[in-house]
């Protein structure tokens, strides 16, 4: 099939589908990955719809837990249409590459169409069959019903879906299969407990309360008021899944909004025709010009403007109002939000700084820390002082101030420490305060302070940990020091055995060299007593009032 100029073939590698693009001369120009392990990111599933005509859009995929290609158009006969530019290999190489899960979207419509395929099956095995080869062919991590409209089908899904996710299962072992919701279980045709219970999960579709079917202006998402809003819809519409498996819930929002013709300059008149939907970027900006309102109804914003002729008014959400919407869901205990659709905000940050601020930046624990260097001396003379320092960034969310956040003692928590080092340290068990405050989230900062090796030789294991003083001890539990510490030399001690006699006296002679006779020999440092290049009768004096005889401990201050 030629599309855009380009031939688009599957093609089989050992036995599993890849997607890939065939240029001019025949050969491949891209493959899809698979998905690539991920470190960090969102705390919560944030799903986000890609339609075809945003797939080009650049998208913050560090704040994105799955992307939904959409769309797939599922026939009544099972047979599947490929979206717009089909296939993404770009798109879905960047979210693999990511740690971002890729998921297919599968769309009707109709309702007698779809009720057609469901019931149907030879059809409903064909479209089995054919969306788990797309599914593999492009090794993407799971599938999205998006089956829409009133009828018949509604008694049918649960069942299908059942078949459908236990198929893909079997087949695609790890494969997501999850339904596109309605917010509003209007007449009751809807079995929302048993269409959670047949799949992986439901995006309960949050929007489309006010549209271009509406007799009024209105939000497209309202929080409150009204008979149906969005509080309405997790706790009333699925109570029965919100209370047993609300991590079968992901509660999406809109990136749009709706702009009308009103009677009067009013919140929620008369519509007089409906103008059309706009991005949240065409949207946000616009508000920016004729003045921003709140309408505490609903906790959604609007503006209005007069064009000479007629009421203008938009109706849309920004990031103040989804912030409340993300924050139902956290408090509802959803699995997570996600968003109709990606691309809608080009042009702007507000939205990805949200769900930064809302899924990565609140979920991290006020007080926490990773180490990113450290330098101690792993040998020290007893008695003798040297410079350590230890290195944190700040991973939780809560800034560090001078005063607070201190360097303590651990293993066990505010002990002693053997290095105590006095005029340097705030107390034995506290080695230093920050080297410079503040210290917010994502920032580095130094403890630097002085060891005071003790007096007893030996190897000494010292333990540290950050502690908010009269709050929290926080941060790695493992930093440790293991310094070994060596005994002050005793002059003349040639043997070392911590006595000065008559062993050390010949070897002394060995190394006697008379006055003004240089003395080389590293071997014999030790004899020069008095600091000069010989080793001569001065020396021999020095070490004679070293002496003390076998076994008796010598001085080590004899000489000085």
């Amino acid at each position: 099939m030629t599309r855009y100029g380009r031939v688009v073939l599957t093609l089989i590698f050992s036995g599993v589908f890849a997607c890939a693009l065939l240029g001019p001369a025949g050969s491949a120009s891209a493959q899809t990955i698979p998905l690539q392990p991920r470190t960090g990111g969102p705390c919560a599933t944030v799903f986000g719809y890609l339609p075809y005509w945003n797939r080009t859009a650049t998208l913050r995929y560090d704040l994105l837990t799955h992307v939904a290609l959409f769309s797939f158009g599922a026939k009544g006969d099972g047979t599947l249409t490929n979206p717009s530019g089909w296939p993404w290999t770009s798109v879905i190489n960047t979210a693999h590459t990511n740690g971002v899960k890729v998921i297919l979207v599968a769309t009707q419509f109709d309702p007698d169409t779809a009720l057609t395929l469901i019931t149907t099956p030879t059809y409903k095995n064909a479209f089995f069959s054919n969306i788990r080869s797309k599914i593999i062919a492009c090794q993407a991590d799971g599938l999205n019903i998006d089956f829409e409209g009133s009828g018949a089908y509604r008694s049918y899904i649960n069942g299908f879906m059942a078949e459908l996710t236990a198929y893909l299962h079997a087949e695609i072992p790890g494969c997501e299969v999850t339904f596109a919701g309605p917010a509003v279980n209007w007449g009751s045709t809807w079995d929302l407990p048993g269409l959670a219970a047949s799949c992986d999960g439901i995006f309960i579709m949050g929007y489309d309360f006010y549209g271009s079917w509406s007799s009024t202006s209105g939000p497209s998402s309202p929080l409150t008021g009204g008979s149906y809003n969005i509080t309405n819809t997790v706790y009333t519409q699925y109570q029965t899944v919100t209370q047993n498996n609300p991590e079968k819930l992901i509660l999406g929002v809109p990136y749009y909004g709706n702009h009308w013709l009103t009677s009067s300059e009013d919140p929620r008149s008369s519509a007089i025709d409906h103008v059309s939907s706009l991005t949240f970027a065409t949207a946000q900006a616009q508000s920016q010009t004729y003045g921003l309102l709140w309408d505490s109804v609903s906790q959604t914003p609007w503006y209005r403007y007069h064009d000479g002729t007629d009421w203008h008014q938009v109706w849309f959400d920004n990031a103040d109002s989804l912030r409340l919407k993300y924050q139902l869901a956290k408090d509802a205990g959803l699995q997570g939000v996600g968003m109709w659709c990606l691309g809608n905000d080009t042009g702007r940050t507000e939205l990805w700084d949200l769900l930064q601020e809302q899924f990565v930046d609140a979920c991290l624990p006020p007080l926490d820390a990773i180490v990113v260097g450290q330098n101690y001396p792993a040998t020290m003379m007893a008695g003798t002082t040297a410079t350590a320092w230890i290195e944190f960034q700040n991973t939780g969310h809560e800034t560090w101030q001078q005063g607070e956040v201190r360097l303590g003692t651990w293993n066990p928590q505010d002990r002693s420490s053997n290095f105590y080092t006095s005029g340097d340290w705030l107390s034995p068990q506290r080695p230093s305060e920050m080297d410079t405050s503040p210290c917010p989230l994502d920032s580095t900062v130094r403890f630097t302070f002085e060891l005071t090796a003790p007096a007893t030789p030996g190897v000494y294991t010292e333990a540290w940990r950050l502690v908010k003083e009269a709050a929290a001890w926080f941060g790695p539990d493992d930093i440790q020091f293991q310094i070994t510490v060596t005994p002050i030399p005793i002059p003349g001690d040639f043997d070392g055995d911590r006595d000065v006699d008559q062993s050390d006296f010949g070897r002394f002679q060995i190394c006697l060299s008379g006055s003004s006779v240089i003395q080389s020999d590293p071997a014999c440092e030790q004899a020069r007593f008095d600091g000069d290049s010989d080793v001569d009768q001065d020396d021999l004096a020095m070490f004679q009032g070293c002496m003390t005889g076998p076994d008796i401990a010598g001085d080590p201050d004899c000489a000085s």
